[in-house]
């Protein structure tokens, strides 16, 4: 499955009805297992995704929060870098991340998600790649909507200051890039942030 078709789903399993009773005919069992067996799978498809995606929708470079700090001294936000050679390859991953994070926020209790890296059971690590992938790559077309979306949802989490002023700037550039006019989203954020 595609990341965007999982990002669909996970958004519809996180923020739609859990489930839909044909009929009224579901057993109460039934009815428990869909959402749970529905999530196991999303999980799957989406962690499946990111493991074998192809050679060139991987970055070109990766270096994670810590290394990045080493790297670029001045920026101290610190998020993950990871390069990408084109905004092909580039907005799949802000989807796998979108859809971990939403899958994540609806996990069932109970379930331990099958995983190759612990990072992939982070919220912290998907909400810091998104950043990382907004901030640290420079095409105009990077600026979809589930791109700009994304930083919007994970904006009111960034709890440091240099994030924060990192995440308002890389939206100024959104803006100023696409036309859109986010200065309601803008000042909603710095009101989360201001409580």
């Amino acid at each position: 499955m595609a990341p965007l078709s999982i990002l669909a789903c996970s958004l519809s399993l996180a923020y739609g009805r859990a489930t839909e009773s044909a009929s009224g005919s579901q057993s109460m069992s039934l009815g428990y297992h869909l959402p749970l067996l529905r999530w196991t799978e999303l999980w799957a498809d989406c962690q499946t995704w990111y493991r074998r995606r192809p050679e060139e929708l991987c970055p070109v470079l990766r270096c994670q929060a810590i290394e990045a700090g080493q790297i670029d001294p001045s920026s101290p936000a610190s998020f993950p870098i990871e390069l990408y050679s084109s905004v092909i390859a580039l907005l799949p991953n802000v989807a796998y991340h979108l859809a971990s994070l939403f899958l994540l926020s609806c996990k069932p209790r109970l379930v331990k998600p099958s995983v190759d890296s612990k990072r992939a059971v982070s919220e912290s690590w998907h909400m810091q790649s998104i950043a990382g992938i907004a901030i640290r790559n420079d095409f105009r077309e990077q600026w979809d909507p589930v791109l700009i979306a994304g930083l919007l949802h994970i904006g009111p989490r960034m709890t440091h200051k240099s994030q924060q002023e990192a995440l308002l700037g890389c939206l100024a550039r959104a803006s100023a890039a696409t036309g859109l006019v986010l200065d309601h989203e803008i000042e909603a954020l710095r009101s989360v942030w201001a409580s």
